[in-house]
């Protein structure tokens, strides 16, 4: 999957036939490879991931460098479709380069009032608050995890487990997103012992939301290649 992608943003990268113009096709290149090596020191040792990661670098500088040098692309709704599809795309695949490799796990048992450093994140297991026969719900046990990276609050997870009326023998797990452009985390509520500790199940998904976004613009920016073909005949 992943080297695919990086095939696919490495031909889109490779624009001297659109672009026609030289410095153009080497200012891609150059970025292309001044992203790969910075993605790799900077710990992105994965090499297809960080290769897919370069590649869609160099997949966005491109498509910036042929709408500033065309005029002529900026003024055709069918351009700003196919590019934007293509930008999609590309944005996609750099969710998927870091959230597949880089996404991180981690089940803590915390008792109330107690932390632990998840990566770059603190995470404070605040209490536990429960309630019966909301709605459908017979019984629900929310806990509130408190974030924050650097002395800074982050926000708030309340992952919670719960009975519906209509399964009373079976317990269903709500997860607690803090949602993000960067790192986003989210929280299971696992269980809970005899002696009022609860278990968690935290992960760090980065960039994840790009694949939706990235998703999103694919599928409505396609809506701009619409066009109405004239029936033989009908004057246009």
């Amino acid at each position: 999957g992943l080297a695919g992608a990086s095939l696919l943003l490495l031909s889109l990268a490779g624009l001297e036939g659109r672009i026609r113009n030289k410095k153009g096709f080497l200012a891609v290149c150059a970025v292309l490879v001044v992203a790969f090596a910075g993605f790799y020191l900077s710990g992105m040792t994965n090499v297809l991931a960080a290769l897919t990661a370069a590649a869609s670098v160099a997949a966005l500088v491109g498509i910036g460098l042929l709408f500033a040098l065309y005029p002529a692309l900026r003024a055709q709704r069918q351009s700003w479709g196919a590019y934007g599809v293509h930008l999609g795309l590309v944005l996609l695949a750099l969710g998927v380069a870091f959230s597949g490799p880089y996404k991180s796990e981690h089940e803590v048992v915390l008792a109330q009032g107690e932390s632990v450093s998840i990566g770059e994140f603190t995470v404070t297991y605040a209490g536990l608050h429960e309630d019966r026969n909301v709605g459908d719900i017979v019984a629900r046990a929310t806990a509130t995890l408190a974030v924050s990276k650097d002395g800074r609050d982050v926000g708030v997870l309340r992952p919670d487990k719960r009975i519906y009326k209509n399964f009373p023998n079976q317990q269903f797990a709500e997860v607690g997103t803090i949602p993000s452009f960067g790192d986003e985390l989210y929280a299971t509520l696992l269980g809970l012992t005899e002696d009022n500790r609860a278990s968690f199940k935290i992960s760090i998904n980065p960039l994840v939301n790009w694949i939706w976004i990235g998703g999103t613009i694919m599928c409505l920016l396609a809506f701009l290649l619409l066009r109405r073909i004239p029936r033989p005949g009908e004057v246009r």
